[in-house]
């Protein structure tokens, strides 16, 4: 707040979020899956009318310009005390704790993304797409997307905001937007488990209404959920890989998404 004025602005804002996009290819790819998920795109890539309202409350820096003028405005603060090679490159530090913070919020992104896709979440009422709503924050309608608003709002948050904290970055941060990311990965795979007992479940009740299940359930006064190898193999198989994911996500071992 130099010289008293308590108007606190950064070039990266309050979200971490700009246009126009990075260059690097992968960031880029990272940075318009964050905006997919607040909203600002949709999932084909095309402005929605949230960029309309972000444009009013000015909470990013949309041209290049506006984000060099405060980007300017902090060298020279900084210089006060500083050399500016020094202060660019302890910006450039926050740029690349940036970068790294929306490779792993992006990843999470993706992993729910991917189960709307493949049907294991439903769409919920009121969303516009199948697609993860950041803005929804704690009012988000299934845990892990309760998780995902934690890992955005909260740790990738502390880990720019306080990136010239190195202690506060890593402990509540970077590890803690590891740690969901972890943990997503770990849930998408137990949702998947489950996914696959629901689909036996409608199996065994075909198996049931077949002439051949008739013969053998009904004698045996049997459930089609009882005799049906469908449903056993579907419920040992879910039991197996529960069992994986939490050693694993417990051990520290990932899982490919």
């Amino acid at each position: 707040m130099a010289d008293g004025n308590h108007e606190v602005r950064t070039a990266w804002g309050f979200l971490a979020v700009r246009l126009p996009l990075a260059e690097d290819s992968v960031w880029k790819a990272d940075q318009v899956t964050i905006l997919q998920a607040l909203g600002v795109l949709d999932p084909t890539g095309n402005p929605t009318g949230r960029l309309d309202v972000v444009k009013a409350a000015d909470v990013a820096r949309l041209t290049q310009e506006s984000f060099d003028i405060e980007r300017n405005k902090m060298v020279s603060i900084c210089g006060d005390c500083h050399s500016e090679n020094f202060a660019k490159a302890e910006l450039a530090k926050g740029d690349d704790m940036i970068r790294e913070a929306d490779h792993l919020l992006a990843e999470a992104i993706r992993i729910i993304a991917s189960l709307y896709q493949d049907g294991i979440l439903a769409k919920p009422e009121g969303y516009a797409t199948a697609f993860p709503d950041l803005l929804t924050f704690h009012d988000a309608p299934t845990v892990i997307e309760q998780q995902l608003f934690q890992m955005h709002l909260e740790h990738r948050m502390r880990a720019f905001q306080g990136t010239f904290t190195p202690t506060l970055t890593m402990r509540s941060g970077t590890a803690g937007v590891k740690w969901f990311e972890i943990y997503l990965k770990s849930e998408r795979w137990l949702r998947i488990c489950v996914a696959n007992i629901d689909s036996s479940s409608r199996s065994a009740e075909a198996y049931r209404d077949s002439p051949r299940g008739e013969s053998r359930c009904k004698p045996q006064g049997l459930t089609a959920k009882e005799h049906s190898w469908d449903r056993h193999q579907g419920l040992n198989w879910c039991v197996a890989a529960e069992t994986l994911v939490n050693s694993a996500f417990w051990n520290g071992i990932t899982f490919d998404s």
